[in-house]
């Protein structure tokens, strides 16, 4: 990927969020293209079709609820996504890719059940806890929704839209996106390599968080942002211009509802909904570059930034007052909400339902000045964006280099290497990479290559771009030579990575090819949001002992940081590495 066309998408609605303020826009246009952060697609969704506010408050501040991390936790629907991950592409290589749309219905009952029992069996999480007290209500919402899978490829058969023969399928994608800096999982894609056409589809349940029959403005919104993604996947210079032009459609599917599939794509309309397209495409560009510059460290730019600078090159004055105005929500992300984003006067949809309303009015509503502890807990979120940041380095460093043919050294103290060969070790959960030895391995008596006890992402070559290509995490378990040979063995055993072993066995079995020029990058764990959800519950229960308790500064600041901490390790322990 060009150096330009990192962050082009972003860079396209800058004039609009510093009012045309040319110098500030060169300074935040290096910014972008020379950061690796990435905001989460659920995020950006969240700002489009229900609250920017609501966006900012995880991504910034790292205010946190059980709604707002329920993707994580079982009853959710993750049960069923890891059944239909698995059962889905096989109906679609066995019977759609023939066109055999009746084999495939007949099939559903017995390809569901046969992945659910073999997702137990190999002990993948949630399903293999909850599999027992559920299993009925698991099997039967998977059920519906192959169906209504099949029904929709049949649809788009007939119509013409994608050559279903000549199709493949992906599910649970992993994608790093920096024409737009997005990262997020496609629950599945189907697509066309060649005709450079696709369709993406979301899987919603109606069990707990997600709510009813309908999808709401966010669902909608996160399918859109997968079809961009898709489309960059596919090799589309502009994904937002490819949707416009169907070469890419989203679709989403759910266990409920009159209308399903549902799609307001004018590509493949079902539901008879008024919908503006073009702006929703565009509300993405504003709200995925929005949150990328609340956390974005100018400094690396020009050292010498600093608040004075940042009003003086970006700041418009508003009365008696000096307003940096990319640090406000664009104005595009309001214009269109039938209801007030403020949760002391809007006591309905969305505010009453918000599990961060108490903390929107406190950061966002309260009017409070900043004191000490407000700018303690600030020095320590860009803190923690630095670390987020080189967390991320590796996959900024990949996007850049466009592809691999042998070891290089990632940003971040990374390496990536190239292997000629891919095969499923006999002993347990793990995956053999081959590739010969080189002679500068051979001089120095050791392989240059990932490292023992890194976390690894194999990258299999089924994308122009590296970057782009289908990809699975697990833990280099050991590095060794045999003769000529360099040796990486890959683990799937962690609790977590265990369906990751089973898609990507179900993938190459079923594409053998991918098996070869297969590239491996160590990463990094990030659990920054782990660290900003602390200091958030710092920042709070300092403020609320000092006003409410009448309790000192200090005193406040150290049972604050107690709660922090213990916040902290809670989450730790539930979403730390599990081996």
């Amino acid at each position: 990927m060009d150096l330009d066309d990192i962050g082009r998408l972003n860079i396209e609605v800058l004039d609009d969020i510093v009012n045309g303020l040319r110098p500030c826009r060169n300074v935040l246009m290096e910014g972008l293209r020379g950061t690796s952060h990435l905001i989460k697609a659920v995020s950006v969704a969240r700002a489009v079709g229900r609250c920017p506010f609501e966006a900012r408050l995880i991504e910034v501040m790292g205010a946190s609820d059980f709604m707002a991390s329920a993707s994580v936790f079982p009853g959710k629907g993750l049960s069923v996504h890891q059944v239909l991950a698995v059962a889905v592409p096989r109906l679609f290589n066995d019977f759609l890719k023939y066109l055999d749309f009746t084999g495939a219905y007949k099939s559903i009952d017995d390809y569901v059940k046969e992945a659910f029992d073999e997702l137990v069996t190999s002990g993948v999480p949630p399903i293999a806890e909850e599999g027992g007290t559920r299993k009925n209500i698991i099997l039967s919402s998977a059920r519906l929704m192959a169906g209504k899978f099949i029904e929709l490829m049949r649809d788009v058969h007939n119509r013409e839209l994608i050559d279903l023969s000549k199709a493949r399928v992906r599910s649970e994608l992993q994608l790093y996106d920096y024409k737009l800096h997005i990262r997020g999982i496609a629950d599945l894609v189907v697509e066309n390599p060649e005709s450079k056409r696709g369709v993406v589809i979301e899987w919603k349940t109606s069990r707990g968080a997600e709510g009813g029959a309908t999808p709401s403005s966010d669902e909608s919104a996160q399918a859109y942002i997968y079809a961009i993604l898709i489309a960059h996947r596919l090799g589309y210079p502009d994904g937002t211009k490819a949707v416009l032009e169907c070469n890419v459609f989203p679709v989403i599917i759910r266990d409920r509802g009159r209308i399903n599939p549902y799609s307001v794509s004018h590509c493949y309309p079902t539901a008879n909904r008024v919908f503006d397209e073009k702006n929703l495409l565009n509300q993405i560009k504003f709200a995925a570059t929005h949150l990328i510059l609340s956390i974005l460290d100018l400094r690396k730019v020009d050292n010498s930034w600093d608040r004075d600078k940042e009003r003086k090159i970006c700041g418009v004055k508003e009365g008696d007052k000096v307003v940096v105005k990319y640090r406000r929500v664009p104005k595009i992300l309001f214009e269109d909400k039938h209801y007030l984003l403020n949760p002391k006067e809007n006591k309905d949809y969305p505010c009453k339902s918000c599990g961060l309303k108490d903390a929107c009015e406190f950061y966002l509503f309260s009017g409070h000045g900043m004191e000490e502890v407000d700018k303690l807990a600030w020095r320590a979120r860009y803190r923690v964006f630095g670390v987020r940041e080189n967390a991320l380095q590796p996959f900024y460093a990949l996007a850049k280099e466009g592809y691999i043919n042998g070891f290089i050294r990632l940003g971040g103290a990374s390496r990536a290497d190239y292997f000629e060969s891919l095969e499923f070790d006999s002993d347990g959960l793990k995956v053999r990479l081959r590739r010969p030895i080189r002679e500068e391995e051979e001089n120095r008596g050791i392989p240059l290559t990932v490292r023992e006890g890194k976390p690894a992402i194999i990258f299999l070559r089924d994308a122009d771009e590296i970057i782009y290509s289908t990809n699975f995490t697990g833990n280099v378990d050991s590095v060794s030579v045999r003769g000529d040979e360099v040796n990486v063995v890959v683990s799937f055993e962690g609790k977590y990575t265990r369906l990751e072993y089973f898609l990507l066995k179900e993938l190459v079995e079923r594409e053998p090819n991918l098996k070869q020029g297969v590239v491996v990058i160590e990463g990094n764990v990030d659990l920054t949001h782990i660290e900003l959800t602390s200091i958030d519950a710092f920042q709070r229960a300092t403020k609320k002992a000092v006003k409410e308790w009448k309790a000192p500064e200090n005193e406040a600041m150290r049972v604050a940081f107690q709660n922090g901490y213990r916040v902290k390790r809670q989450l730790y322990m539930l979403f730390g590495p599990v081996n």
